[in-house]
């Protein structure tokens, strides 16, 4: 698969490297990206398993797909061009950005949606962790070429007719109100209301994400951003982004950090 020069395999890697759920993906020590993958079209599920690496000394990557996927290649091929954004023209980016940065995307909206829930107010650590434990007990087995990846996260319809879901969700270690939470959507992903395609209107899909309790403007624009690649999406709330912004109007201003948070408290924290 090609890309457009030039990118930093090794940045987007290293995103993914820190976020991946175990039992389901993982980034190897070569920077290679592999998971357990399962596709849904025409009501028939297809289960399999995928490999992407870069190329030496070329502008692409390879990618390795289990003959189970063969039916939906199409499908595989066109996630993987979203999940690692080969899409983008860096031409296009602002001038003081890095051109070899690309926008992190997902293999599966739902997936990564739990993942964003989970992951509120703890760590990346943890909530890494807290998804791997959702996969292993609850995800249905996978067979892949690495033992290590053996399940496939569970689906929006698994999570809504799975028995006694929030207690199993609680003995994992997930609370109950974000327990809560992901049955919401579960729930309207498993009913259609949600899709997580390009086709979806974005404002619509906003307001439906914010609707559920539990996903607030923050959750909502960074499942957008990592869902269905929305490049305009902007968690301003984020405490991150807060910090960073500060330290590059402090670089800009030279002012003491002090006064530049008064100077800029209604920007950045309103």
């Amino acid at each position: 698969l090609y890309y457009r020069p030039p990118y930093s395999w090794e940045l987007m890697m290293n995103f993914f490297r820190v976020r991946t759920i175990s039992h389901v993906e993982k980034v190897t020590d070569k920077g290679v990206y592999q998971r357990s993958l399962q596709i849904e079209e025409n009501g028939i599920i297809y289960l399999g398993w995928i490999e992407i690496k870069p190329m030496a000394d070329a502008n692409k990557v390879a990618i390795k797909v289990s003959n189970s996927l063969e039916k939906v290649i199409l499908t595989v091929i066109s996630k993987t061009r979203r999940a690692f954004d080969l899409d983008v023209d860096p031409k296009q980016f602002p001038k003081l950005l890095n051109k070899g940065v690309r926008l992190p995307g997902s293999f599966d909206g739902f997936e990564v949606s739990c993942r964003a829930i989970i992951g509120q107010q703890v760590t990346v650590k943890a909530a890494t962790t807290l998804s791997g434990r959702v996969a292993k007990n609850i995800g249905t087995k996978a067979v892949t070429p690495w033992k290590d990846i053996d399940r496939y996260f569970p689906t929006a319809k698994e999570i809504g007719e799975y028995k006694d879901i929030r207690d199993s969700l609680g003995a994992n270690g997930i609370i109950r109100s974000r327990s809560d939470t992901i049955v919401s959507l579960a729930k309207l992903v498993a009913n259609g209301e949600i899709n997580f395609k390009n086709n979806q209107n974005i404002d619509e899909l906003r307001d439906i994400l914010k609707s559920i309790k539990g996903i607030g403007p923050w959750s909502a624009e960074y499942i957008l951003m990592r869902s269905i690649s929305w490049p305009d999406a902007f968690p301003v709330s984020d405490l991150v982004i807060k910090n960073k912004l500060i330290t590059h109007l402090y670089d800009e201003d030279k002012m003491k950090i002090s006064d530049l948070s008064h100077k800029y408290s209604k920007y950045v924290i309103g």
